[in-house]
């Protein structure tokens, strides 16, 4: 497992942004409540991440929020999403719809 962090431009400070299994290829984020973008109607990566991953060959995203589990193909993540900067650097948001539950 591989503990993915990000520099937030907004905090001023480096965070982690989630965990990348190498066997699987699957990269896993745990969000809060306030993590959940309403304009984009579902969760963000931030571009470096977004970069990290394509060189680690990712194949899923798996996001997980306090009573549910949202995941997708990386794949169809890179096709669907949308590129915003809300003040924290560039990220990539998928709306929920877009993801399965499960």
């Amino acid at each position: 497992m591989i503990t993915i962090h990000t520099f937030d431009k907004k905090k001023n400070k480096e965070v982690v942004a989630g965990f990348f299994y190498e066997k699987s290829k699957i990269y896993v984020k745990t969000v809060k409540g306030n993590h959940y973008m309403v304009k984009e109607r579902g969760y963000g990566i931030q571009g470096d991440i977004i970069e990290d991953l394509i060189n680690l060959d990712c194949q899923q995203i798996y996001i997980y929020s306090q009573n549910k589990k949202h995941k997708c193909l990386f794949q169809d993540w890179l096709k669907k999403c949308k590129i915003k900067d809300y003040g924290h650097g560039n990220q990539s948001f998928m709306p929920v719809k877009e993801m399965e539950l499960w």
